[in-house]
């Protein structure tokens, strides 16, 4: 799944993130081998997985695009030209393609009723925790719904 994210990034880029995926999945397996009482509410890790990839991505592309996008605003807000970053110079035009590049995420996350709190952890604890509390919400919110109809 991480491999789909990361097909049109730089393959020094994707490789890193692929890398950190390999790195999270191991530590995720293992943290449920480890405790299984703990974690016996997982039952599609797949699914895990997939959030995992989400996550690293979130945490290392969007979130650096929502950063420099700020960034390059602030100094267009000033009628600053065009901004050199390394070899790179980043316009208007750029600034736009980041944002719909971050618009077409946040849509996606909205789509599958994903919350980006999701992806603010420490540790793969921490991730797992968030997941745990994200399944009791949607839990909840079906349960409200089913209510109503």
């Amino acid at each position: 799944m991480i491999r789909m994210f990361c097909k049109d990034l730089p393959r020094s880029l994707s490789q890193l993130l692929y890398n950190e995926y390999q790195t999270g999945k191991k530590e995720l397996d293992f943290l449920i081998k480890t405790y299984p009482k703990r974690y016996k509410w997982i039952d599609d890790i797949e699914s895990i997985y997939l959030l995992l990839a989400l996550s690293i991505f979130y945490r290392r592309i969007i979130a650096q695009l929502e950063s420099a996008k700020a960034f390059s605003d602030r100094l267009f807000g000033l009628n600053i030209g065009n901004i050199q970053v390394g070899v790179d110079y980043i316009d208007e035009k750029v600034t736009n393609q980041m944002s719909s590049a971050i618009y077409d995420f946040y849509q996606f996350l909205k789509k599958f009723h994903i919350f980006v709190e999701l992806f603010d952890y420490f540790d793969y604890r921490d991730f797992l925790k968030n997941i745990k509390n994200y399944h009791k919400i949607l839990e909840r919110k079906n349960d409200l719904e089913a209510n109503y109809d």
